[in-house]
């Protein structure tokens, strides 16, 4: 399983593959590339393949 953040700004400077826990901090909400606003590209992958992230998170932290 990976997960892919992107259009963030200040990057944290984290390795690929480092461990990270709950509340560490990644990053920052910003807008790059052809974005329009700022926001956060949020993506879970299993075995390479992007999946539903609502199926991975707590009820609450991803509005339905």
């Amino acid at each position: 399983m990976q997960t892919r953040y992107a259009h963030m700004v200040n990057p944290s400077g984290l390795a690929v593959g480092a461990a990270v826990i709950q509340e560490d901090v990644l990053g920052g909400v910003g807008t790059t590339g052809k974005s329009t606003g700022n926001h956060l590209h949020f993506e879970i992958l299993v075995e390479g393949d992007p999946v539903n992230p609502r199926e991975y998170l707590p009820e609450g932290v991803y509005p339905r």
